[in-house]
């Protein structure tokens, strides 16, 4: 378990360099000297796999890039972050779609529940430090997920949200189902979708055509 350093400690840790190790993380940069002796009673820098978020469940660690990680009591998170207050992760204003943030784990997660669920939480998100590779084309793995939505209005706004953000990339016509492409801001690709009524699919039940949306037409007819 990580113990709260002694300040005769953390004279030790200066003349080590261990200040010096602290600074060089990006949070740490606007700290005085006495705030980062005051960070280094609460804190280690270990080197651990990328990745890790746990040691055990008193301790957190935060990783800071592939082959190192900010290790903190859970109970001195509180303090940790007002020192170094860049350490938190998100802004309430980048929640889009009804999601709400329902808890963060700073550096390292955020959970977030939509819009009239009754789950704790509906999307995970984990972070695996500034250096983790982004999403690849031709890589073996996840292409994307789709989300649906209840009725072609809700689609029009989803429309209207992702070209807001700047984060529309494509419109797509599939004969039974209406689709919006979207792309967080690590890179990766999402889908919004609505599907058209069973009863109208038709010859559209077999085939999965792609062909470019006209949305407001859609909204014309379905609307």
């Amino acid at each position: 378990m990580l113990r709260k350093h002694d300040f005769r400690t953390v004279i030790a840790m200066a003349h080590n360099g261990y200040l010096d190790r602290l600074r060089s993380v990006p949070a740490f940069k606007r700290c005085t000297r006495r705030q980062l002796e005051q960070v280094a009673r609460l804190v280690d820098v270990v080197e651990l796999p990328a990745g890790t978020v746990e040691l055990d469940g008193r301790e957190l660690v935060v990783t800071l890039d592939p082959v190192r990680a900010l290790v903190v009591g859970r109970r001195a998170v509180p303090a940790l972050l007002e020192l170094a207050p860049d350490l938190a992760t998100g802004r309430p204003e980048e929640v889009e779609f009804g999601f709400e943030v329902v808890q963060r784990i700073p550096g390292v997660a955020a959970f977030l529940k939509a819009a009239g669920t009754t789950n704790h939480h509906d999307l995970g998100l984990f972070s695996l430090g500034a250096n983790a590779p982004g999403p690849e084309r031709g890589r073996v793995g996840l292409y994307h997920l789709a989300w649906e939505v209840p009725s072609i209005h809700d689609l029009a706004a989803g429309r209207d949200t992702l070209a807001r953000l700047g984060a529309l990339v494509g419109q797509s016509d599939h004969g039974a189902t209406k689709s919006l492409y979207g792309r967080d801001p690590d890179g990766n690709e999402f889908e919004i979708m609505w599907l058209v009524p069973r009863e109208q699919w038709g010859d559209l039940e077999h085939e999965a055509s792609t062909d470019p949306l006209d949305l407001d037409a859609e909204l014309a007819r379905w609307g």
